[in-house]
């Protein structure tokens, strides 16, 4: 009975084929969204975890200890003296795929007769290459090079000073011993860097001029790690934090990501923001399918009544289809499926540029997305998008069998 089953539900999907290719096709678009939906999710997480780690963390910190106690004051006090050797000691590990000694200070920018306040960043760039991409972020000009009073400036910073590749600004800086100390730097390059946040207000000087302009000469407020990819980073940290006590570096802390507690929590904070616009893309979808399912088997009222008349059960009649629906669904779940892993794959190579929307809006997201395809989400968008298919025909189905063949004969 159950092959004939099988036989009766192919053959009702190819008789009515305008029907089973519209329940398809809208099968296929929910998988399609939410696959894509998924995948853009993806690429937001990875989006902000690689920019977290760029910009501020690293996949290890390195800090004095009493650094973020103070680092509303004048933290410039607490930094890592001799700073040269760790990071060399650092580098020498297997583990390591970058260093970046860093020095980050609040200064004040005096041009055309007014003070501009904002953050700086003193790097390494011969280091920072391999760190970053900072290259690819310059729109104007070039890079500034060690040893250079050259300054790389953020694109809305620029906008509002009003500056362009050429012109000279003033720094204004409290030093390691709170005095005040001033240079001029020339404005190498226009930058628009992947975290929108940091687009406005902020600037990347060579580390030496830093160190001079702050009178930290030998010194660093940090050092950010990154591993090589398929090293466990948290036992990478722990190699991190035994070089660290080897050089004897009592005063300095070496933290994983995930123990830098705000950081942390934003981090969590959106993915699982990022996680409800998933779920309700994923609710949206699902509604799709369940509604295209139940009207599909209520418009067939009038044929659940002419097999009824001929005998067939009302256990046959909900097997029967259950098994149709289940066809349609594998189908259209997966052409659907490969549609949507189609469209991420395209769109995570060309990104999806959202500039325009979010010009403005000060947040740590690239304004360019790049969407990754999850093979876990995928594969759980083809099951769930097969499951809720079929399951849904089990309801009306079930009701729509127990109606008397003369009264299902005189639906219209």
């Amino acid at each position: 009975v159950l092959m004939k089953l099988h036989t009766i539900a192919a053959r009702n999907i190819l008789r009515n084929r305008r029907r089973s290719i519209l329940s398809g096709v809208a099968i296929a678009v929910a998988a399609m969204t939410m696959t894509f939906m998924f995948s853009i999710v993806e690429g937001l997480k990875v989006d902000m975890r690689g920019t977290t780690f760029r910009y501020y963390t690293g996949q290890v910190r390195v800090r004095n200890a009493e650094y973020d106690a103070n680092e509303l004051l004048n933290p410039l006090g607490f930094s890592i003296g001799s700073y040269l050797t760790l990071t060399e000691a650092i580098e020498a590990l297997p583990e390591t795929a970058a260093v970046s000694p860093r020095i980050s200070f609040r200064t004040g920018i005096y041009e055309n007769d007014t003070t501009y306040p904002a953050m700086g960043l003193g790097v390494d760039f011969k280091r920072e290459t391999g760190y970053q991409d900072l290259a690819g972020t310059v729109t104007e000009g070039r890079l500034p090079e060690n040893g250079e009073n050259g300054v790389l400036v953020a694109a809305g910073l620029a906008e509002d000073m009003k500056v362009s590749p050429g012109d000279k600004i003033t720094l204004f800086a409290q030093t390691r011993g709170r005095g005040s100390n001033a240079m001029t730097f020339t404005v190498t390059g226009i930058a628009r860097f992947p975290a929108q946040g940091l687009n406005n207000g902020f600037f990347i000087a060579p580390l030496d001029r830093v160190q001079r302009l702050l009178r930290m000469d030998g010194e660093v407020t940090e050092i950010l790690v990154m591993f090589k990819d398929g090293v466990n980073d948290r036992k990478a940290a722990d190699t991190v934090r035994g070089t660290v006590s080897r050089l004897g570096l009592e005063s300095v802390t070496a933290q994983h990501w995930t123990e830098i507690g705000d950081v942390f929590s934003i981090l969590q904070l959106a993915e699982v923001s990022y996680s409800f616009v998933a779920l309700f893309f994923f609710l949206l979808g699902s509604t799709v399918v369940i509604n295209t399912t139940i009207m599909v088997i209520y418009e067939r009222i009038r044929e659940i009544g002419t097999i009824s008349a001929l005998g067939m059960t009302g256990g046959e009649i909900i097997r029967l289809f259950f098994l149709e629906s289940f066809f349609i669904a594998v189908l259209g779940s997966l052409a659907g499926v490969l549609l949507g892993s189609a469209i991420s794959a395209v769109t995570g190579v060309t990104g999806l540029d959202f500039s325009s929307a979010m010009e403005g809006v000060s947040i740590e997201m690239s304004p360019v997305m790049y969407p990754v395809l999850n093979l876990r989400s995928t594969v759980f968008v083809f099951l769930y998008s097969v499951a809720i298919s079929s399951l849904a025909s089990l309801f009306p189905s079930r009701r729509a069998s127990r109606v008397e063949p003369v009264e299902a004969l005189r639906v219209v």
